[in-house]
């Protein structure tokens, strides 16, 4: 029989890397996202500490511990969706965010639309690949072998073309 202990926990995690990356996988949590590894090692130590105040069988555990890793995962990846959003809003100047018509919050974003073509591809890959689909830059600057301060660069001229200042 297998003890109940952190030790234990931490070893047959590791063990079972794959019920856990599933179980991220579930809940919409995939490599190359910007939350994927604090969820794994959240998931980790969700898995151990479990493990230690549990008295069930591994043979029952496992399914256990996965539906409850894809339930904590669904809660990040809302928290993210949430944290999108306000970076989202950022791009409102100061003067739309507070107390915006209707009107002055269309004329901004038909001027955004204006400005898109004349983005270079690297900043719509940022705009779409970074902001949109939350990968972090380090993975975005692998993917396109290009320095990851280089992308930060050309993140912050996005920026300031999209406040349109």
């Amino acid at each position: 029989m297998i003890t109940h202990d952190l030790a234990t926990g931490f070893t047959l995690a590791l063990d079972h890397r794959a019920l856990i990356q599933g179980a991220l996988k579930r809940g919409h949590i995939v490599l190359g996202q910007t939350i994927f590894d604090d969820a794994l090692q959240e998931s980790y130590l969700l898995y151990a500490q479990t493990w230690a105040h549990s008295q069930l069988e591994l043979k029952q555990f496992n399914p256990f511990i996965f539906q409850k890793i894809v339930w904590r995962a669904l809660d990040w990846w809302r928290a993210q969706a949430a944290h999108r959003q306000i970076i989202h809003d950022s791009f409102l100047p100061q003067q739309l965010a507070v107390n915006a018509t209707t009107a002055n919050i269309i004329d901004h974003w038909l001027a955004v639309e204006q400005l898109v073509p004349q983005l270079t591809r690297l900043q719509l890959i940022i705009l779409q690949q970074h902001y949109c689909q939350g990968l972090t830059l380090k993975h975005l600057a692998a993917k396109l072998k290009v320095s990851e301060r280089y992308l930060r660069q050309q993140r912050a001229r996005l920026r300031q073309q999209l406040r349109l200042e």
